[in-house]
């Protein structure tokens, strides 16, 4: 199967960020857990940012049910795209677990690959979804893990297929981790950051 050009490129943009990430997060390995949160900040930056920088490049196909209104009333300017694993918590998880995830490039670029997984929301909807997650002064908490907090907002999700229109999407729930691949020890380590 030939790529065309702007694939390619896309996918070479992932890999660039993805290595440039690593090499960012291992060169400053060496300042995570001294204690002091602007350290702690600055590095789980290093790796939303790259993240952020690759774009939709593997988009999910999947919809919130008001996403959809918005697409068939075209109010696209309401419609955003979420990235659902909170990409400067997941920098948090690698560097708490630099042992597995910086002495391995491959299962590194793995969980990258993991957050850049994107779910089409509203803006509003976005903005519930980030308050989810807190953190304040090195404090982190997080007020539902990420396989239910679609769920929790009662944000119902609907997918479509490749190459198809929105208008041909089908529900599908909204427990992330009976839709789409959620790493268990994700699950496992978020565990310890919950509030009620």
């Amino acid at each position: 199967m030939t790529l065309s050009y702007g694939r390619w490129a896309m996918l070479r943009k992932v890999e660039i960020n993805c290595e440039k990430c690593f090499n960012n997060l291992k060169a400053n390995s060496h300042k995570w857990g001294i204690g002091d949160h602007e350290w702690e900040r600055a590095i789980t930056r290093d790796y939303y940012l790259p993240v952020f920088d690759c774009g939709n490049p593997l988009p999910t196909n999947l919809i919130s049910e008001e996403a959809l209104s918005a697409w068939f009333n075209r109010e696209h300017d309401k419609i955003v795209t979420d990235h659902c694993f909170s990409p400067q918590f997941m920098g948090r998880f690698v560097m708490d677990n630099a042992d597995i995830y910086l002495t391995d490039y491959e299962k590194f670029r793995s969980l990258f690959i993991v957050a850049l997984t994107t779910i089409q929301v509203t803006d509003k909807q976005n903005t519930l979804l980030r308050s989810l997650t807190k953190n304040r002064n090195g404090i982190f908490k997080i007020k539902k893990a990420t396989h239910k907090k679609y769920n929790h907002l009662g944000i119902n999700l609907y997918r479509k297929e490749d190459n198809q229109s929105w208008d041909k999407s089908i529900p599908t729930g909204n427990i992330l981790s009976e839709i789409i691949y959620v790493p268990q020890e994700l699950i496992e380590y978020e565990k310890q950051y919950l509030v009620s």
